[in-house]
């Protein structure tokens, strides 16, 4: 199939579009993660304590977080690419 000049500008502006996204996710993600360690530094690791669950928490919580971001990325790309090519 060829595309279309327009069909192809689409797509290349959702392509951006979904990089910027995944760019987005990722620098959340570090953020999410640095504020984690920050958050749990002071106390330090002891098994069982209230901080340390916290902290695993968190670290779990980022990665949701990112990973769902990610695929609503991947989703957003392929929509918009079967409707434009």
């Amino acid at each position: 199939m060829v595309a279309t000049p327009g069909k192809s500008t689409a797509a290349a502006i959702a392509q951006q579009v979904h990089q910027t996204a995944l760019t987005a996710a990722e620098g959340a993600f570090q953020i999410a993660i640095a504020s984690a360690v920050a958050a749990y530094a002071p106390g330090g690791y002891v098994t069982g304590d209230a901080n340390t669950a916290s902290y695993g928490a968190a670290i779990t919580a980022a990665h949701v977080a990112r990973d769902a971001a990610r695929a609503a990325a991947y989703v957003g790309l392929s929509n918009t690419l079967a409707r434009t090519l």
